[in-house]
């Protein structure tokens, strides 16, 4: 009886198999996140971030994956590639010509607005001129995410199902990057881009199990547009019908949340911090080919001066905007007089300057006059002016400085860096001008790509600059600081017994606590700063070298970022180079370039090299401002209803996915703020730091309402 039932039981089974190909089912070629999955899109700065959090990074810490979770943190990449590079196809994916979009309905005043029919507009657009009813003269297409398109300018009237036409923007060109085999970057090839994008495809994704491949949403802006189209579209129940759960930003949303989107549906909690310093050429000798200095310290006066430019008028190394003096109040030129009065408190030129030209705007000092000496206050000029002008404005040239040409490069149109910088600047730029070179953002290979590279400067994220380099923030905790009164608080921290640093603490270092900066008190050991807030303030050191534990008295306790250390090479490798292949390529990369096999635990590739490259972070500009070195906040944006929602996320959790994750006003610590978070954050290269929430609104740049 027994056998007879196995038979049976076998015929079944039989029956079954056959059956199976008869069923309907969707096939992935990745894992497509389950319904109750946790989804993020957005940029690719943060998602390396995000990568470390849910699944460890490549130095051996785990991420939240490890803990065998019943759901998942599935963190969708930015670009199809895992080092951060665009794809590249002949025509960008979309079409050379005009695009025509219909059944577009907006009211007035929208910069938004969602293209419903025709064709909607792909890169070959972004930049281009974009007409029909209710847009305004001039305006352009600055970005496209699915079908929602973002303008440069407010739309003027309201319309309903009007057809809009997108103009392209001009021929794309390849992107940057080294020659294929050799110090291999994010680019296709050995042509710099001039154009406004590179030539890249429109790779698709599958956000959730049993939906439609997608555009993938390449960038902050993107990435939070799509989050906000998921919104809008009544996606709202999480384990149902969402399908965004998080957008990753690099930048503060409030200017792309649309009027349609509920008061306070979506929250932002901020995670961590990114410099974006320039970059430049780390040649020892900074010289151009004539042998005179470059890469001066720059302030964004001069960055603004410098990327404004247009063909033509291309700056140089030795425009005394940048490297030399200008005054622009003197108003002592006197005919057949050749000295001039510098006025108290203007910058009076240096030994630097000494023979050097010196021109003026009215014109009353003759060509090729020199500066012949400088004494106090007063300058010898080799020629004496022909007039005296009421006022007038006198440049003195640097004679150290290279006569080359400044070679200044920039993001792609729709990178979300490239807005960041140009509106960083002094003043704010709302496109450059024709001088700038085109690069694959945070792209630092791009220097040496260049022409000259001792010419060449790019901003480009310190984060990602830190990844390419293999060095974490290496982290620290301190006990606290000691508060007086309701502040300023005094506070130091003192080397503990036994402390272990590469090399001491040297004058100079600078401690930041709460965005107040001020440097070492003392070369060695301890040093104090001022802050203006309370004291559960958050402390940022920087500092030359490894740093050891810190001890200090009082209150709060926090998280000190302590420098750089080296974690054996480059997060980024080689992609020419084949898994566990350790002999040369037919790409023409060296020999044994590509790792030595023996099994996974032994492969390692090449890293990308970046050796020749250095952030622009010390140093005084010539023109007396602040060097440029912005630091700009990280975001995770959230629905509202997901961070208040009672439904616990894990079957053996206590908490919703939110602040699980990343942020909770409960007693528990979100994964983000606990030591293991902390430290996969530190090592993406950023500078951590415990999540705080506020409510997202369009009232203001930065709400102040905190979330609940």
């Amino acid at each position: 009886m027994l056998h007879r039932t196995f038979k049976l039981g076998l015929v079944a089974a039989t029956a079954l198999a056959a059956a199976l190909p008869l069923l309907a089912s969707p096939a992935y070629a990745d894992y497509a996140p389950a319904k109750n999955d946790v989804v993020g899109v957005g940029s690719d700065v943060l998602q390396y971030m995000i990568d470390f959090l849910a699944n460890g990074d490549a130095y051996g810490d785990s991420g939240f994956g490890a803990s065998n979770p019943h759901y998942l943190l599935v963190n969708i990449d930015a670009t199809a590639d895992a080092n951060g590079r665009l794809a590249y196809g002949v025509s960008g994916g979309a079409a050379q010509g005009t695009v025509v979009g219909t059944g577009a309905t907006f009211a007035s005043g929208a910069t938004t607005i969602t293209v419903t029919g025709g064709t909607v507009p792909g890169p070959t657009q972004v930049g281009g001129a974009v007409s029909g009813p209710g847009i305004a003269s001039g305006t352009t297409l600055v970005s496209v995410s699915f079908d929602t398109v973002t303008l440069s300018a407010a739309t003027t009237a309201s319309e309903s199902n009007v057809s809009l036409t997108f103009s392209p923007s001009g021929e794309c060109t390849p992107g940057t990057g080294g020659s294929p085999g050799v110090d291999t970057g994010t680019g296709n090839g050995t042509t710099p881009n001039t154009g406004g994008y590179p030539c890249v495809l429109n790779p698709t994704v599958v956000l959730r199990a049993g939906t439609q491949a997608v555009q993938r949403p390449n960038g902050g802006t993107a990435g939070f547009l799509a989050l906000q189209q998921d919104i809008l579209a009544g996606n709202n129940t999480f384990g149902s019908n969402e399908v965004i759960s998080f957008a990753r930003e690099t930048s503060q949303a409030s200017k792309l949340l649309s009027a349609s989107v509920p008061t306070g549906a979506i929250d932002q909690i901020t995670i961590a911090t990114d410099p974006v310093p320039m970059i430049v050429n780390a040649n020892p000798s900074n010289k151009a080919l004539d042998g005179k200095q470059t890469d001066y310290p720059l302030s964004a006066q001069q960055l603004s001066i410098i990327y404004a430019a247009n063909t033509g008028s291309c700056l140089a190394w030795n425009d005394p905007r940048i490297s030399g003096v200008v005054d622009t109040s003197v108003t002592s030129v006197t005919s057949g007089v050749d000295t001039v009065t510098i006025p108290s408190g203007d910058t009076v030129p240096g030994a630097n300057e000494v023979g050097g030209a010196v021109t003026d705007s009215s014109g009353a000092i003759p060509g090729s006059t020199t500066l012949v000496s400088v004494a106090g206050n007063t300058v010898t000029l080799s020629a004496a002016p022909t007039a005296s002008p009421a006022s007038d404005t006198l440049s003195f040239t640097n004679t150290l400085a290279s006569s080359d040409q400044i070679i200044p490069i920039i993001p792609q149109i729709g990178a979300g860096l490239r807005s960041f910088f140009l509106g960083s600047l002094v003043p704010a730029l709302s496109n450059p001008g024709t001088c700038p070179q085109i690069a694959e953002v945070n792209d630092p290979t791009a220097i040496h790509s260049s022409a000259v590279p001792a010419d060449a400067i790019e901003p480009l994220s310190q984060s990602r600059l830190n990844l390419y380099a293999g060095e974490q923030n290496s982290q620290q905790t301190v006990s606290g600081f000691t508060s007086s009164g309701s502040g300023p608080y005094s506070v130091t921290f003192t080397t503990s017994n036994g402390a272990t640093f590469n090399q001491n603490w040297v004058a100079g270092t600078t401690v930041t606590v709460s965005g107040v900066t001020s440097s070492a008190t003392a070369p060695n050991g301890t040093f104090t700063i001022t802050s203006v807030n309370d004291a559960d303030s958050q402390f940022t050191v920087s500092v030359p070298s490894n740093p050891g534990t810190y001890t200090s008295g009082g209150e709060a306790a926090g998280p000190v970022n302590g420098g750089l250390t080296d974690v054996g090479g480059g997060y980024f490798l080689d992609p020419s180079c084949a898994y566990e292949n350790s002999t040369a390529t037919s790409g023409g990369t060296p020999a044994n370039s590509c790792g030595t096999g023996g099994g996974t635990s032994a492969f390692k590739p090449q890293s990308v090299t970046v050796n020749d490259v250095t952030p622009q972070q010390t140093g005084t500009p010539s023109d007396g401002n602040a060097i440029f070195d912005p630091t700009r906040p990280l975001y995770i944006y959230v629905r509202s209803a997901d961070l208040d929602s009672t439904k616990d996320w894990q079957p053996t959790g206590t908490t919703n996915w939110v602040q699980t994750l990343f942020y909770t006003t409960k007693s528990t610590t979100p994964f983000i703020d606990s030591a293991e978070g902390q430290v996969l954050l530190d090592d993406a290269g950023v500078t951590p730091q415990i999540s705080t929430c506020v409510i997202l609104t369009t009232s203001a740049s930065t709400s102040t309402t905190p979330c609940t």
